[in-house]
């Protein structure tokens, strides 16, 4: 269980201090640009399954579930709203050896990544809550050479979208 609660804003300052501004050509810039107080709350139970199939097999095998609720209440009334979104999230994992003291491991599995409460809940175009990655992995485990623990992997991540807030554009 995760909560979050965060206070966020964009503002005109001068010596440190927010104020309003004269823009170029006339006209005022508001000391508030933008301003939000987002609150996120993510729920993730997770299970896990551990077989030793024989001395030099194993097998570990888990599911995660994720619930996460977005809310933001901005001075812009049209930045306010709320959102929620749910996925499941399956894993796996196949170790063989040690041989020798080295070891090799296979996985793969489903995630996901959580874009920013304040582009799930915009009014225009809401970005995906939770978005699907998909990974894998294969690596050798050694401690061949006493006082020496050597891992060497490679892995392979897609991840269906990655969208940032931009700050600084408010």
């Amino acid at each position: 269980l995760r909560s979050d609660s965060i206070v966020n804003g964009l503002y005109q300052t001068v010596g440190r201090q927010r104020t309003d501004k004269t823009a170029q050509g006339g006209g005022t810039i508001p000391a508030v640009t933008r301003a939000d107080d987002i609150w996120e709350t993510s729920v993730s139970p997770y299970v896990e399954n551990k077989m030793q199939w024989g001395e030099k097999f194993r097998s570990v095998v888990g599911v995660r579930a994720d619930y996460y609720y977005f809310d933001v209440d901005g001075n812009d009334p049209a930045n306010n709203g709320h959102d929620d979104d749910a996925i499941v999230s399956p894993k796996g994992s196949l170790i063989f050896g040690p041989w020798s003291k080295t070891g090799l491991d296979l996985s793969g599995g489903l995630g996901f990544h959580s874009n920013d409460g304040r582009g799930v809940t915009a009014p225009s175009d809401p970005a995906d809550p939770l978005v699907r990655t998909y990974g894998a992995e294969v690596g050798v485990r050694s401690t061949f050479v006493p006082g020496l623990h050597s891992t060497l992997s490679a892995w392979w991540l897609d991840i269906d979208s990655e969208l940032v807030f931009v700050g600084d554009a408010g």
